[in-house]
């Protein structure tokens, strides 16, 4: 699974010459030229990375207890913060650096309606994250 983000980040930095090799090989992807499609993706694989790197703090070898919690906390924080983030306006996408390149890359208008979404998911993954530690916030908070 940490394989991932590198596969998916390599696919969509080389969105352009990858459709121009499938399209020679009579293989067109159709969904490459369409930005919200590249940032939905690129969505993803900044996701993932984050996703990764609480995988792995969470996984580190002799951690205590509070630092566990403490990981967690700046998770559940990390993602409300994005979710403000990405609720505005204007969002700031500073954290995102796959979605930050395709936005760059195409005029924000476009894909500027995906970031709502976004925020939606960020939401909701919140809310199954801090569920799944409820026992632990509780148990950690008393």
């Amino acid at each position: 699974m940490h394989y991932l983000p590198q596969c998916c980040n390599a696919f969509s930095l080389s969105g352009m010459k990858l459709e121009q090799f499938l399209a020679e090989k009579g293989q067109p992807m159709h969904e490459l030229p369409n930005p919200v499609w590249l940032a939905d993706l690129a969505f993803l694989v900044d996701i993932t990375k984050h996703l990764n790197a609480r995988n792995t703090n969470l996984h580190g070898k002799d951690a205590a207890v509070s630092q566990l919690y403490a990981h967690i906390k700046a998770f559940g924080s990390n993602l409300q913060l994005s979710e403000r983030h990405l609720s505005q306006m204007k969002p700031i996408i500073s954290h995102f650096p796959a979605l930050h390149e395709v936005m760059d890359t195409f005029p924000q208008e476009s894909i500027r309606a995906p970031t709502r979404r976004y925020a939606e998911a960020l939401t909701s993954l919140y809310e199954e994250f801090s569920g799944h530690y409820l026992d632990f916030f509780f148990v950690c908070e008393t």
